[in-house]
């Protein structure tokens, strides 16, 4: 990637990638990475544009990871809030245990 990004080749397929093979995983939903004769075998049918093609999947990764971190954040705000429910009802709890207790060792 680092050749695609310095010198923008048309036509460039870094089949050794991490980020691309990852990239292409993700893209057509497999959950093996291509090895680097098959990702140059899916590659030569776009051959003028390649580059393009790789510049996709490292961005479908990215795309795919900020999601993963969006619903993981979603996730930790659920328990969060199921957490401070719970600390609130817990207190309210208490505060009537307390007057109680008063009224009953005043009555």
């Amino acid at each position: 990637m680092f050749l695609i990004s310095k010198f923008r080749p048309p036509c460039v397929s870094p089949s050794d990638d991490l980020g691309v093979k990852k990239g292409w995983s993700v893209t057509y939903g497999k959950k093996h990475m291509p090895k680097p004769k098959e990702l140059l075998a899916f590659a030569s049918a776009g051959a003028p544009y390649r580059t393009i093609a790789s510049w996709y999947n490292v961005a479908s990764l990215r795309a795919s990871r900020l999601k993963t971190h969006q619903q993981n954040l979603k996730a930790k705000v659920k328990i969060i809030r199921r957490r401070k429910r719970t600390v609130d009802t817990h207190k309210a709890q208490t505060q009537e245990l307390k007057m109680l207790t008063r009224l009953y060792f005043l009555a």
